[in-house]
């Protein structure tokens, strides 16, 4: 998703603005630009994230939208955080003031090699013969230029500032983590996701670590609830309903009150419930509680099939949330444990057998 917005009117932005860059490239990430000075109409000398200088047209060809951003604030509505490309590290006031004098430099030697008039009242310098760095500049013709490249470009001190572990202005713990989701907030103010929205903005991300054994499940769950009935506490509703039990009942006290947790990571702590382990052991006991009872799905209305004549898949057709790979992961392992027991007691016989032939072999030599 790029945001919708298109790229706005370039004369609104200032230097030392942020913004957020996505290219004409087939993903969704969104690059990360400090501006360090105007040369002019949309062209800016920019710093990224790999302390990078670029000569960068905000309305070249490659680019398909920018928007305006504070690294410090919320992400703007309609981007994913995890689609951002952040700096590790802001650049304090003092290393702006020396970014932009910078820029300055090479914002005026660009418009001196097109022939463009320093801006008036810009406080932009003419272009330096001398004194201050000598900047070559690329040929003109492409929408992005390199002024100055990172570590390779002699730019080494400056990537390791901005890449460097423990910044001051970012707490490099915050950047990037795939457990949480965008904030949004209602018309009021208020910290609030839509739970459908929640769950299409969940990625579930591989880790070696893994505490819980067999198929992760939780984004299978919030996705039937989802389609099921709208939301985990509407789709409460409806399973309790469809089981015929009591508010009060055990099972739907238990049931409702692990939907109510899943709801509320979603809705207002928003976090991406399909990277948590503790969510994971909260859709479990939601499942472990939907197959226990499974058999009053199936007892109620024609078992499922009518929505199976409509194309419903697994559990979905007597409104479980059950995920198929638990299940067929559970009996493997309850077949394995089978097997081991079997071959244990076989064992045990075989002992026992043993000792009795050899009982009997001492009878007769006596």
């Amino acid at each position: 998703m790029h945001g919708g917005l298109g790229r706005p009117a370039p004369g609104n932005l200032s230097q030392g603005d942020f913004i957020l860059v996505h290219y004409d490239f087939p993903d969704t990430e969104w690059h990360t630009r400090l501006l360090l000075s105007h040369v002019h109409e949309s062209v800016w000398v920019i710093l990224t994230p790999q302390a990078d200088l670029y000569l960068e047209d905000l309305n070249g060809p490659d680019i398909t939208a920018w928007r305006c951003f504070d690294p410090q604030g919320p992400v703007p509505y309609g981007i994913n955080a995890h689609d951002i490309h952040p700096f590790r590290n802001l650049p304090d006031e003092a290393a702006k003031a020396q970014l932009f004098q910078e820029g300055d430099r090479h914002a005026s030697t660009e418009r001196a090699r097109l022939g463009l008039p320093a801006p008036v009242n810009a406080g932009i310098p003419a272009a330096v013969a001398g004194g201050g760095p000598h900047v070559n500049l690329p040929p003109a013709g492409g929408a992005r230029q390199d002024i100055a490249g990172g570590g390779a470009g002699g730019n080494a001190a400056l990537v390791a500032a901005l890449n460097q572990p423990g910044g001051v202005d970012v707490d490099d713990s915050k950047v990037d983590d795939a457990r949480t989701l965008a904030i949004s907030r209602d018309e009021e103010g208020n910290r609030f996701k839509d739970f459908r929205s929640g769950v299409q903005e969940c990625k579930q991300c591989d880790f070696t670590d893994w505490p819980i054994g067999g198929p992760r499940t939780a984004k299978h769950v919030v996705l039937e609830m989802v389609n099921h009935a709208g939301s985990a506490l509407a789709h409460h509703q409806a399973w309790r309903v469809a089981c015929k039990f009591q508010p009060s009942d055990g099972p739907a006290v238990e049931h409702e009150g692990l939907c109510k947790i899943l709801h509320t990571m979603l809705t207002y702590d928003q976090l991406d419930i399909s990277n948590l382990a503790s969510a994971e052991l909260i859709a479990r006991g939601i499942q472990r509680i939907e197959e226990k009872h499974k058999f009053k799905l199936q007892a109620s209305d024609d078992s499922g099939e009518g929505a199976l004549f409509m194309g419903a898949m697994g559990g979905a057709r007597i409104g479980s949330v059950v995920s198929p790979k638990l299940t067929e992961w559970v009996g493997g392992e309850l077949q394995k444990e089978a097997l081991v027991a079997k071959e244990r007691r076989k064992a045990r016989e075989e002992r026992n057998l043993a000792r009795k032939s050899a009982g009997k072999d001492g009878d007769k030599d006596k």
